[in-house]
């Protein structure tokens, strides 16, 4: 069951109710109160979650701050060698964040 597989579980389940991100469980505890299937429960917060990991990486990969206090941070992200040295760019991170799904769909929607 998917409740007992989030962390937000304690909140559906009536333990530590006002514990952070109990909130979710009680939420998840409406969705299924009103007939929500599991599968659709943890489309929408995988899916959530991808677009999210697929924003991190394309932040790391391209650094550029529009606000003009921040205009001089940058940073990158890179390979390094047994010292903790730089070795080169690792780039386009984003990219692979679809084949990530274990799935093997690449996000793409269950089959009917």
């Amino acid at each position: 069951m998917f409740a007992d597989r989030c962390s937000a579980a304690r909140g559906t389940r009536g333990e530590r109710p006002n514990d952070p991100y109990a909130g979710v469980g009680h939420a998840l505890r409406r969705l299924r109160d009103l007939g929500a299937a599991d599968n659709d429960i943890i489309d929408v917060v995988r899916g959530t979650q991808a677009e999210f990991l697929f924003q991190i990486c394309y932040l790391l990969d391209d650094p550029q701050i529009d606000e003009p206090e921040a205009s001089h941070v940058n940073w990158g992200l890179f390979c390094t060698n047994d010292e903790g040295k730089p070795t080169e760019p690792l780039d386009g991170l984003h990219e692979s964040v679809l084949e990530t799904d274990p799935t093997g769909r690449e996000m793409r929607p269950r089959s009917s």
